[in-house]
């Protein structure tokens, strides 16, 4: 059974996914009259809270975010932190996202609609020119914004047809001065632009040629730029041959073919001067073969391909805010264990201090909060709610008179007890991380390169292919992974310690000759 987790103001209602970075939940807000408002938190990994350089590009994405608003882009609802985590509050998009809608269409081995592809790409061409465009709303000049990273893991399609851009982390603004310098490589290398693989500076021609990219493998669903290597990759692009999209479907006309090498030309000022005119290119188009297409079409065909995926998203959710409401709210809100079983010793015996809780508040009914644990590098720290001392002085004004003997015993009873707490957290606390560190649960990202090789775990076929996330292991964990892939030597490697604690791991196969 799923359970929310309370994260600062929000309820952490089910985890998405997992990266090197960062970890996506779907999450709940809830305010005063019954307010409920669900929408997704994107936290950085503990281990990278101590990072400047990613701290920075994540404020980076925060503030560029935060001044866009377009029906094209994720909307950013709130920026902040809660106990060392760093957080973006993001718009929830109920759908899939495009790399998830090609792999789905190959697996079925089908092609998309022209129509979709046309309109899909119009509206992420709409959504980066708004970018481009946008002016700081303070002093009216143009903030330039490049997006970088135009590709299909960036762009959401929800089950109503809407089309997004996410994943701001490295673009580039006027007032983001920092790495944005010709030389630094940033973005996925197989839809960078030209100019991008060469590492010069770019500008919004660069985001209309990786939606030029994008628009290729819709038409196609093949890849327009792929190699056994992140360089054989780049070189392609900056030779940027590209063939032409009806070798690999015949229904695609003339006419859309012009739309996609001048988007994938070369030359950036021989491409659309902006995206605006690539979106009317492909708006015009769109209204000569299907004049009444709308968001709405879109939608019906993600939600067919994936119709039993969005039946168990549906209960999903569904069985999760039955489960909040079950809990109640406010008791949600005040009891926060830590996210992760802590153990210490207590009377000669090992036990963990959910358990010590527990045994606290079905005693004596009192609500303890203990606030998120954080076991790293830093001294592990608990935080244990007071109640409001004048509370307690008033009260004791007023009961202390009347007090009998059984009374005095149950106080003597529950001091003893909240003091021999508060002692054992006092010497958990003075143990050195190490010694909890073992009880921690970790997530690791598997990535090859290149991708789709057989993982083994220990020896154990487990079914799941490159890239894949391996939960639930614990530091102390002996792990071994074996990958295997066609035409590629079988690779077998332990996971150190550090590897498990970075969260993302990636293994080079070499071809066999």
């Amino acid at each position: 059974m799923i359970k929310p987790i309370p994260f600062g103001k929000y309820i952490l209602l089910d985890k998405l996914a997992t990266g090197g970075m960062a970890e996506i939940f779907v999450a709940m807000a809830r305010g005063l009259g019954g307010f409920e408002k669900i929408l997704v938190i994107k936290r950085i990994l503990p281990h990278h809270s101590s990072n400047k350089e990613f701290l920075s590009m994540f404020f980076d994405e925060a503030r560029i975010l935060v001044q866009l608003n377009n029906s094209n882009i994720v909307q950013v609802y709130d920026f902040g932190e809660v106990n060392g985590h760093y957080y973006l509050a993001l718009e929830y998009v109920e759908g899939k996202n495009l790399r998830e809608i090609l792999a789905r269409v190959q697996e079925l081995g089908e092609k998309i609609p022209l129509e979709h592809s046309l309109f899909l790409t119009s509206e992420i061409a709409k959504g980066l020119d708004y970018a481009h465009r946008k002016k700081d709303e303070k002093t009216h000049s143009p903030l330039s914004i490049v997006h970088r990273d135009v590709s299909p893991q960036n762009i959401l399609v929800s089950y109503e047809g809407e089309a997004k851009l996410i994943d701001f982390g490295i673009a580039q603004a006027v007032h983001v001065k920092e790495d944005t310098e010709s030389g630094v490589l940033k973005g996925k290398f197989g839809y960078m632009s030209p100019e991008q693989a060469r590492g010069d500076r770019v500008d919004y021609h660069s985001d209309i040629f990786s939606c030029g990219i994008v628009l290729y493998e819709l038409l196609t669903c093949q890849r327009l730029f792929s190699g056994e290597t992140d360089l054989e990759i780049l070189e392609k692009i900056k030779k940027c041959h590209v063939p032409m999209p009806s070798l690999y479907n015949s229904d695609i006309p003339e006419e859309v073919e012009n739309i996609v090498f001048c988007a994938l030309h070369s030359d950036r000022e021989k491409r659309f001067d902006k995206a605006l005119d690539l979106q009317k290119a492909l708006v015009h188009y769109l209204s000569k073969i299907n004049p009444g297409y709308t968001s709405y079409d879109l939608g019906s065909y993600v939600k067919k391909i994936f119709a039993h995926d969005v039946l168990e998203q549906k209960k999903r959710m569904k069985d999760i805010i039955s489960l909040i409401q079950e809990i109640g709210g406010d008791d949600l809100i005040r009891i926060q264990k830590p996210p992760h079983s802590v153990e210490t010793y207590l009377e000669g015996e090992k036990k963990s201090l959910n358990t010590v809780q527990d045994a606290v508040v079905n005693e004596f009914g009192k609500k303890l909060e203990i606030l998120d644990t954080y076991v790293g590098k830093k001294p592990v720290q608990e935080e244990i709610l007071s109640y409001d001392i004048e509370e307690l002085r008033e009260k004791s004004k007023k009961t202390i008179p009347s007090l009998g003997l059984k009374s005095l015993t149950y106080m003597m009873v529950l001091a003893v007890t909240v003091g021999f707490l508060f002692s054992s957290m006092w010497y958990l606390f003075t143990l050195s991380p190490q010694r909890h560190v073992a009880s921690v649960k970790f997530s690791i990202t598997l990535t090859s390169d290149p991708t789709g090789a057989h993982i083994f775990i220990n020896e154990k076929d487990i079914s799941h292919v490159t890239p894949y996330e391996i939960q639930n292991l614990k530091i102390q964990d002996k792990i071994i992974v074996t990958l295997k892939k066609e035409d590629y030597k079988e690779k077998t490697i332990p996971l150190s310690r550090d590897e498990i604690k970075s969260g993302h791991v990636v293994i080079k196969l070499e071809p066999i000759l």
